[in-house]
């Protein structure tokens, strides 16, 4: 198979790394880092679509990682799979603008979802991350009771595609309106629903039923 989507699996854990080469080999073009260092110089060599990153490994990989891969190659997705259980720490990553949070608890099958998904330009969290989220909704300046009927039906199609990780110009582009526009609605269901971040607009709409988890 010729033009393969090119992934590059950056964990500094000898058998993590070779689990997931092997897992995913055989539909992409799979490149390994064992640390931070060398997994940003094969992003800039390469450009692949797709990096797979535990940033919870002191010596190898950080928070600082990400925040660098999302500010020199934007065009990059990102997934995290890592074991992290410090809550804080999840919760910061998932405001770096990833596009998915998996724990090392999570099967093949969701693994290789979640890649597809991400691909396609979808966001993915497992429930376990998702759980976090959510548990901390009281820290965040959101009112839990707020309904739907806030915001305006164009809104409420707006928030939908945001919480399936569409960028102004994706959601434009299915709305069939300018980016522009789009952008002031955004700016206004941030007011509305007092969001400071995606994350808290995706927290909106589970809230309020907008869309369901498996939780």
């Amino acid at each position: 198979m010729n033009n393969k989507t090119s992934i590059i699996i950056a964990d500094a854990q000898h058998l993590a790394r070779i689990g997931l080469s092997q897992l995913l080999s055989q539909d992409y073009k799979v490149y390994e880092a064992t640390d931070g260092s060398q997994a940003i110089q094969l992003v800039r060599d390469l450009k692949p679509q797709l990096i797979i990153l535990d940033y919870n490994l002191p010596g190898s990989f950080s928070e600082e990682n990400i925040f660098l891969i999302k500010t020199l190659f934007q065009e990059v997705k990102i997934l995290v799979i890592s074991a992290d259980e410090n809550e804080k720490r999840i919760l910061a990553v998932s405001e770096l603008g990833i596009h998915g949070f998996l724990t090392k608890e999570c099967d093949t099958e969701e693994i290789i979802e979640a890649v597809k998904a991400i691909l396609k330009g979808g966001k993915i969290f497992c429930n376990k991350v998702l759980s976090i989220i959510i548990n901390n909704i009281n820290q965040k300046v959101i009112d839990p009771n707020c309904e739907p009927t806030s915001l305006t039906k164009r809104e409420i199609e707006i928030v939908i595609l945001i919480t399936q990780g569409f960028t102004n110009k994706g959601i434009a582009e299915n709305l069939r309106l300018s980016p522009h526009t789009i952008h002031a609605h955004r700016k206004n269901i941030m007011k509305k629903i007092a969001a400071k971040s995606t994350s808290d607009v995706v927290l909106y709409a589970i809230n309020t039923g907008l869309i369901k988890t498996n939780l």
